[in-house]
């Protein structure tokens, strides 16, 4: 997963890829699932999120997070 960094106000921006055309969708796993968590893991720490199409095959899934006190 690759972790970028600009600037003093964005802590960093992650990036997940893969061949998939199905987008992610929030579920309600109950607590001994063993998987169905994805966004929820992503959502609670990243100030924002989002899907883009690669152009082709599959998708890649973003993370953004800033510093305490930016926008």
């Amino acid at each position: 997963m690759p972790l970028f960094a600009n600037s003093d106000t964005l802590l960093g921006i992650a990036e997940l890829h893969d061949a998939s055309a199905l987008r992610p969708f929030r579920r309600a796993e109950p607590l001994d699932a063993c998987g169905g968590r994805g966004l929820v893991i992503v959502d609670a720490p990243a100030d924002e999120w989002g899907v883009t199409d690669r152009g082709g095959v599959g998708k890649l899934v973003w993370a953004s997070w800033r510093s305490p006190g930016v926008g």
